[in-house]
């Protein structure tokens, strides 16, 4: 929705439904919280709150077929929610047929791209020639049409033109014995980057074959036990001899390279461990074998949920419900569980007053106003002081 930015104008509250336009990722700390104030039946003020992870996706290009004629149909096909920017209709994305912009014979908007075609590796590109011109991508009426409301998946057609124009717009070349490529700009990939997809740099190779893991989404151990991911799968028409390379990515960026056997049949089985010093985020797989790429995955490390009984505590301690001695248990609970981290510091001399700062911040992470990290930053500082023991 990036590509259509008056579109958020268009947007109403609806009864009890309430519509929000996101163009980012937006998971763990970051994610979207809703908090609703109400009064009850006895006068008291109750809130709920709920909290949900925004994900993007990564779009993928394809085509109907792997060879065409002069004149015959080209189908493309895109696949990616994202683009789904009204559930309730059918979305469209024309080509741009502006021959000012740097961005002609391109599918998108203004300066956006969205999907470049090329032939020969040459963007399918009008061009003028003697007085003549030729056209390109926009005058074969091609557009991006989802299939259906809400589906993410696009289609968009033209013939296979038997001449086209060259990259300096001279002179026109044959198309006949080139390739037919397309990329895609895809604004937030499954990782919340951009990124473009390049359908040559994405054919699946000899040696593609199913992959499997055995969880996706791991909470982060506790003190003293590890969570493993197993890998599985098979690789078909495999080089008998030869290992599979697994390099595992981790969130910082962080790379590890292992070797996995290959059985007779060409299965493989990889294992990795996940310990309570492991990073939380996204961890990245990729394999290949005899130097060809054979498949991508991706698992996920998550902090444990805070339970709602300790925000709940931070909350009555910040207005007096509770005493001080109730919201440090709530604490020491998170520290003794491994869902709030705290390394060890050579604490001052015990205190037992609570600073009133440390109030207006357990109130805000209550509230969801400020990040765990944030409030870590507080209940260190009890720990340094003494307050709280570990």
């Amino acid at each position: 929705n990036i590509l259509d930015p008056a579109f958020i104008e268009t947007i109403r509250t609806i009864d009890d439904e309430i519509k929000f336009i996101v163009t980012d990722r937006l998971v763990d700390e970051e994610g979207i919280s809703i908090n609703y104030s109400d009064l009850d039946e006895v006068g008291v003020l109750i809130t709920s709150s709920a909290k949900s992870d925004i994900n993007t996706n990564s779009g993928v290009v394809s085509l109907d077929s792997t060879s065409y004629r002069f004149g015959q149909p080209v189908t493309f096909t895109l696949r990616d929610s994202d683009l789904n920017l009204k559930n309730d209709r059918i979305d469209i994305y024309q080509v741009i047929d502006n021959p000012n912009s740097p961005n002609v014979d391109t599918v998108g908007k203004d300066d956006n791209v969205l999907l470049e075609i090329l032939i020969k590796d040459i963007r399918y590109k009008r061009c003028t020639i003697s007085g003549v011109e030729y056209g390109g991508l926009a005058s074969t009426g091609f557009s991006l049409v989802e299939t259906g409301a809400s589906t993410g998946i696009f289609n968009g057609l033209f013939r296979m033109p038997s001449q086209i124009c060259d990259k300096s717009g001279s002179k026109l070349i044959s198309t006949a014995g080139g390739s037919l490529d397309a990329k895609y700009f895809d604004a937030r990939d499954a990782f919340g980057e951009s990124n473009i997809f390049r359908l040559s740099s994405n054919q699946p190779s000899q040696y593609s074959g199913l992959l499997e893991l055995n969880q996706r989404e791991i909470i982060l151990p506790s003190q003293g036990n590890i969570e493993n991911v197993v890998l599985s799968g098979n690789i078909p028409n495999h080089r008998i001899g030869l290992p599979l390379t697994v390099i595992l990515v981790h969130p910082d960026g962080v790379t590890q390279n292992f070797s996995a056997s290959l059985t007779n049949n060409g299965n493989y089985r990889a294992m990795f461990s996940i310990n309570p010093n492991s990073l939380t985020g996204v961890y990245e797989i990729h394999l290949s074998h005899n130097n060809m790429d054979v498949g991508v995955s991706s698992f996920t490390v998550l902090h444990e949920n805070v339970p709602e009984w300790v925000k709940n505590n931070a909350k009555w301690w910040s207005i007096n419900v509770i005493p001080d001695s109730e919201f440090v248990d709530g604490l020491e609970h998170l520290i003794d569980k491994g869902i709030i981290r705290i390394s060890p510091t050579i604490s001052s001399p015990s205190e037992s007053i609570i600073p009133e700062w440390i109030k207006t911040t357990a109130k805000w992470w209550s509230n969801n106003d400020i990040s765990d990290d944030e409030f870590i930053t507080a209940v260190e500082y009890l720990v340094e002081r003494g307050i709280i023991r570990i």
